[in-house]
């Protein structure tokens, strides 16, 4: 179902900067927890990223499990394309066909991060639009981990750093997939989100 509220939008634009959108709420609690159980028996796999002149470990150290569309995780799909429908028809406008693929499970423990990145690139990577970050832990559950954008003209308007500096627990954040962003280190305790990207015909 669709979410019809669209007072819920945080819309963050400045003249030239990609936009971005902020729901708080989204998933409670509880839900939260459902996820983290739905994942508990996966093995988690150490995040990489191929770059031809970084290590991966400089970029990127995480760890990754994955939740499949089925049965028992449909209502949290659509929880996501409800959010996400509504802001793709009121912030961004792009020409989206789905879910790139299973939603991705991450946990940043302490030291662990993901350094100033894009989401989209070449291959199948150049057809995302849309990424799409839900934050599953409480902000007292750890320190350090935080969603960041660049300020200035290839960044958000400012206040965004504010927005998600405490953002409650299952908040939704949506952005250009091209948009330049970070997770900052962990420092103590565990961070947990769930991460996909909204795919579509190239930009050009």
């Amino acid at each position: 179902m669709l979410a019809r509220d669209a007072s819920a939008l945080t819309a963050l634009k400045a003249d030239g900067a990609a936009p971005a959108a902020t729901y708080p709420d989204v998933l409670s609690p509880e839900e939260c927890e459902l996820v983290r159980e739905a994942v508990s028996d996966q093995e988690p796999i150490s995040a990489g990223v191929g770059l031809s002149d970084r290590q991966e470990g400089d970029i990127r150290r995480a760890n990754l499990r994955w939740l499949p569309a089925d049965d028992d995780s449909a209502w949290l799909y659509d929880r996501l394309d409800s959010y996400i429908e509504l802001a793709n028809s009121t912030v961004f406008g792009f020409d989206v066909v789905g879910f790139e693929g299973p939603l991705q499970y991450t946990e940043y423990g302490p030291g662990q991060f993901f350094d100033w990145h894009q989401d989209i690139g070449p291959g199948g990577a150049g057809l995302r639009k849309i990424s799409v970050v839900c934050l599953l832990s409480h902000p007292d559950e750890h320190d350090g981990g935080q969603l960041e954008f660049p300020s200035g003209l290839l960044g958000p308007a400012p206040g965004v750093e504010e927005i998600l500096s405490m953002p409650p627990q299952g908040t939704l954040v949506l952005f250009p997939s091209y948009q330049l962003h970070r997770v900052t280190p962990v420092t103590r305790g565990l961070r947990r989100s769930l991460v996909s990207w909204v795919v579509g015909p190239p930009l050009r």
